[in-house]
C-alpha cells in the first residue's frame, strides 16, 4: 500500500432483499455492581453527548453514533467521515440476541 491512489473500496454485494453490512463496534457499558453507578451513568451520558461526539470526530476522525452530529459542518467536511458515511448509511444493526457475539 505504498500508493494511496491504488486503493479502492467496493460495496458489499447485495443479497436477495438488500445490501448492507453490520454496524457497530464500540459500546459503553456500566457494571451493575459498581459502587459508583451515578458517576458511571454520568460518564456514559457525557461520552454519548452530541458535543463530545463532535469533538471526538474532529480530533480523532471517529464516526459519531448520533445522526445529528453528521450535520455539523466540521464533521461533514472530515475526510474520514466523507469516506465512511456511505457505508454507515447502508449499514444495518446487529441482531439483539444473546448469541450475537458468536455470529460476529
Amino acid at each position: 500500500f505504498k500508493d494511496k491512489e491504488n486503493l479502492g473500496v467496493a460495496p458489499v454485494p447485495g443479497g436477495s432483499s438488500a445490501q448492507g453490512s453490520p454496524q457497530g463496534g464500540w459500546n459503553l457499558s456500566v457494571y451493575a455492581g459498581s459502587k459508583n453507578l451515578q458517576a458511571a451513568y454520568a460518564f456514559v451520558k457525557y461520552m454519548s453527548s452530541a458535543s463530545v461526539q463532535q469533538q471526538t470526530t474532529e480530533k480523532l476522525s471517529l464516526l459519531p453514533t448520533r445522526k445529528s452530529v453528521y450535520d455539523v459542518p466540521a464533521v461533514k467536511k472530515n475526510e474520514m467521515v466523507k469516506f465512511f458515511k456511505p457505508a454507515v448509511d447502508g449499514a444495518v444493526q446487529r441482531p439483539w440476541i444473546a448469541e450475537g457475539n458468536s455470529l460476529f
